[in-house]
């Protein structure tokens, strides 16, 4: 009987499984005697010992064994069980697929314990193959333990995509009969659920429910009828996700609409894995770069992906796109190494684009990865075990643990998308809030400023119409249909942008209603609905939801106690846009009169050269991308890019709108260095500059935009 030993480099542990073999085939081959005897102390052309990486590569694949004897704890690269279990797909799927072989996992740890410490992804072999422990002194190691119609019904329903759907399918059928009888305890029906539902999770990716969720519903039920729920909805995952794999358990593809909007960019060197990353990640997202064409956009060109660009490539494009990958180390193509890394290209993502996922590929195990970046840099942020893809276990493995992360990047991408809304000057909720709707403001904000200008004008003309005409309806340009909330995370860029400048129309027709008195925007419903009447066909039943939702305004309905007829609606002034700002001061102050009657204070002037001096080189190099109509640096270039310092401002500058001009600037443009500017206001801001900054209404309301910008931020708060 031909056999192979997949074990670890151990040399007692080695020779213990072999005498133990011995052992075993004696004994057989007096029970039968048509067996011959065999030598299991040694190698010999009928049996084979791997022990380590490098022989399992160099496998003959001429020798067909009969029986594979695999220890899970190899150790050739963790010290987990794992590896060996990986082995055994590797083993099934790839180098003996048309084979029939018997399996046999030999471990000093008992089965139950296997499986709890083993990956989800991993549980199926403890349960499906025969195991035996090695220190069990009522040790029965055979040498047959299955049929070949068994271990095909082991590798459909243990190891194929379909296959393990439909064996949960079927175990969910009993757990749930066993929940609605209640002919079991909770804990039970509670565990059988959770397995369930836990391995479920490996197919994350194919259904709109949370499973995680689900699990921990599971985990907080106290009586089976709460678990009722949990089975059902169970039972929805499992039809969803079988409508998204194909008969041979291969990911259908996902059509555009359903991909999510997130960007990817791929910094691997070795063509063919670039090509692998590129097809996996364009299964799940609409733009992947390098495309299959190993092309990246450039503007509005492509260009030739290549590899030694890799640091121009994110300085110049790094802030349009969500989610990077980045190969540890990069060669030329003589296998000379680049003079940069994945940590270096890790690093310089966080300074182009914090906002960005970053994620390391490495032939390297995922834990060396980690520790390593542990040793070699200093930086507070460093990849994790999370973070890392390794290529170690080849395509199937990584294609596998990629599509298992998809969930966590996502996650990972929506809290750094509302990190990023958190310091921009536009809305966030309800139509905002939807998936890559601040990054495409943020472009449009910042990159595309032209663009967002023509917008802004198209809204103020269609609200000055409306003034003169008291209707909508008659303008030839004019389109009032508004973005169904539910398309928020399926719309286009292309179409929220052509929906934009009607959106805006509705929020200046809405903060008309601002008060020069109480600072209020109060709106009758009677009149929102004489507006809504001459701009568009819309009959909302819920007002309040269609302001929040439609129009991304934080509103409140309210009923006058005294008239319980009359009832209102109240926006709050918060996350405006720019022009929104200016809209609404210009409705408060007349600006030119404004400015012109006041000026500023000794405190405020000196308080106004204090920033400017301590900005230093950070506000010196962001200045012009502040778009003030003034600069302090001018004629002192030389002193600032030596950090003299020295530097004397012209009193005409510090004027009262100039003070205002650069107060809101910063704010608007706070992610320009968010925290270069976060530095300088923390630094000049302490308990006397709030009064100097209540002296004036204008000022303050400024200084409070400031203020709630630096407490959103935890670390600048406990410093302060």
């Amino acid at each position: 009987m031909d056999t192979l030993l997949i074990t670890n480099s151990i040399e007692s542990s080695k020779t213990y499984i072999c005498q133990l073999l011995q052992t075993v085939w004696d004994t057989e081959i007096i029970k039968d005697n048509r067996k011959n005897k065999k030598d299991f102390l040694k190698e010999s052309e009928y049996f084979k010992i791997i022990d380590s990486k490098e022989k399992y590569n160099a496998l003959d694949m001429s020798f067909i064994p009969e029986i594979i004897f695999i220890v899970p704890e190899l150790n050739w690269s963790n010290d987990d069980v794992n590896e060996g279990y990986d082995i055994a797909r590797d083993l099934i799927t790839k180098k003996y697929k048309s084979d029939f072989i018997q399996i046999l996992f030999l471990s000093v740890l008992e089965r139950a314990t296997l499986k709890d410490v083993s990956d989800v992804r991993n549980k199926s072999f403890v349960e499906a193959f025969p195991h035996a422990c090695l220190l069990d002194s009522k040790l029965g190691i055979q040498f047959s333990y299955y049929s070949e119609i068994h271990y095909k019904l082991i590798k459909h329903l243990a190891i194929s995509d379909e296959g393990r759907l439909q064996k949960i399918g079927h175990e969910m059928n009993s757990v749930k009969a066993n929940i609605l009888r209640e002919t079991r305890e909770i804990g039970l029906n509670r565990t059988d659920l959770i397995t369930n539902l836990e391995e479920l999770s490996l197919f994350q990716q194919w259904t709109g429910i949370r499973i995680t969720e689900e699990i921990e519903k599971a985990k907080n039920a106290t009586a089976n009828k709460q678990l009722v729920s949990v089975s059902k909805t169970t039972e929805n995952i499992i039809d969803e996700i079988s409508l998204n794999i194909s008969s041979k358990g291969v990911i259908n593809e996902m059509q555009a609409r359903d991909k999510f909007k997130y960007k990817v960019f791929i910094f691997e060197d070795d063509k063919e894995y670039r090509k692998f990353f590129s097809e996996t990640f364009s299964n799940f997202y609409t733009e992947v770069y390098p495309d299959k064409n190993d092309s990246f956009p450039v503007n509005t060109t492509t260009k030739d992906f290549t590899i030694s660009e890799a640091e121009d490539i994110i300085k110049t494009t790094g802030k349009r796109f969500n989610i990077f990958l980045l190969d540890l180390l990069y060669k030329d193509d003589a296998g000379n190494w680049l003079n940069f890394n994945g940590l270096d290209l890790y690093r310089l993502v966080k300074s182009v684009n914090p906002y960005a996922v970053r994620l390391i590929i490495t032939s390297l195990p995922r834990g060396i990865v980690a520790k390593l970046a542990e040793v070699i840099t200093s930086d507070t942020e460093k990849p994790n075990i999370d973070q890392v893809y390794t290529k170690k276990y080849g395509f199937d493995y990584l294609k596998d643990t990629i599509i298992e992360s998809i969930e966590r990047i996502n996650e990972e991408c929506k809290v750094k998308e509302e990190s990023k809304s958190m310091w921009m000057p536009f809305p966030i909720k309800g139509i905002f809030g939807g998936q890559m709707i601040p990054t495409l403001l943020f472009e449009l904000f910042y990159h595309n400023s032209g663009e967002y200008h023509i917008m802004v004008n198209r809204a103020l003309g269609f609200y000055d119409y409306f003034l003169r005409e008291q209707s909508l309806k008659a303008n030839t340009f004019w389109n009032g249909e508004l973005i169904s909330p539910r398309q928020k995370n399926k719309i286009s860029s292309e179409e929220f942008l052509k929906r934009l400048p009607i959106i805006l129309t509705y929020r200046l027709l809405a903060l008309q209603f601002f008060s020069k008195t109480d600072n209020k925007i109060i709106i009758p419903i009677s009149t929102w609905r004489e507006i809504l009447n001459n701009i568009s066909n819309l009959r909302p039943d819920d007002f309040t939801k269609d302001f929040n939702t439609k129009l991304g305004m934080h509103v409140e309905r309210n009923v006058s106690k005294k008239l319980t007829t009359q009832i209102t609606y109240q926006i709050q002034a918060k996350n405006l846009f720019p022009h929104e700002i200016e809209f609404i001061r210009s409705i408060k102050f007349n600006y030119e009169d404004f400015f012109t009657n006041n000026s500023l204070n000794e405190e405020q002037s000196s308080l106004f050269k204090e920033f400017i001096i301590k900005g230093g080189m950070i506000l010196y190099e962001s200045w012009n991308e502040l778009l003030l109509d003034y600069n302090p640096y001018k004629g002192y270039e030389n002193l600032i890019e030596n950090e003299a310092k020295v530097i004397n401002i012209d009193n005409e500058i510090l004027n009262y709108k100039n003070f205002i001009g650069f107060l809101r600037s910063i704010f608007a443009n706070f992610n320009i260095d968010p925290d270069g500017f976060r530095l300088i206001i923390s630094d000049i801001i302490s308990s006397n500059v709030q009064e100097i900054f209540e002296s004036d209404d204008l000022i303050y309301d400024l200084y409070d935009d400031l203020l709630g910008v630096l407490k959103s931020n935890s670390s600048i708060s406990k410093e302060r």
